[in-house]
């Protein structure tokens, strides 16, 4: 099989790309940027079983105990938004997916089932319409993963050793 991809930020095969990134502060990023290797994991597991299952990875980059970066992801919108577009229009989400082309539905439908999978395995939780996006192509996102592995507080998850807090 392939030997296992670790891509610094930016780049993909090789080829830089230019992202945006926000910098959060007051707001413990351990568990994102673990959740945001783990989305890497799974989407290569997916890529290297030709299973037609893709997540959006995204980059996430703890710099201290409560600061760090965020990749932004440009064109997309959370379902909460998506759906408040809609009903301002007086139509519902079924009447949006009835509108969408065969391959909108196809790529809905399998980055559904992806991160179905993504947050069985990982026990995410607190998944609500504000944490969940889309893409203008159909592709599902998940951000916000606070709730990880069944810790009500992910932050629980990491004991303040110098291996998994460099900066303490």
């Amino acid at each position: 099989g392939n030997p296992r991809r670790h891509l610094p930020i930016g780049s993909e095969g090789g080829v830089r790309r230019l992202v945006s990134l926000m910098v959060k502060t007051e707001d413990d990023l351990r568990a994102e940027q673990f959740a945001a290797t783990m989305l890497h994991a799974f989407n290569q597991v997916f890529e290297d079983a030709n299973l037609p299952l893709r997540l959006r990875p995204y980059e996430v980059v703890a710099t201290g105990p409560s600061e760090g970066f965020v990749e932004i992801l440009p064109d997309k919108q959370t379902l909460h938004g998506l759906i408040e577009r809609l009903e301002a229009k007086g139509q519902s989400l079924v009447d949006y997916f009835h509108s969408c082309d065969q391959l909108y539905r196809e790529r809905f439908v399998a980055s559904l089932a992806a991160y179905s999978l993504f947050c069985y395995f990982l026990q995410i939780k607190d998944r609500h319409n504000e944490n969940i996006m889309m893409d203008r192509h159909g592709q599902l996102i998940h951000i916000d993963f606070g709730f990880i592995c069944g810790q009500e507080h992910a932050a629980a998850l990491f004991h303040h050793t110098h291996e998994i807090q460099p900066w303490g």
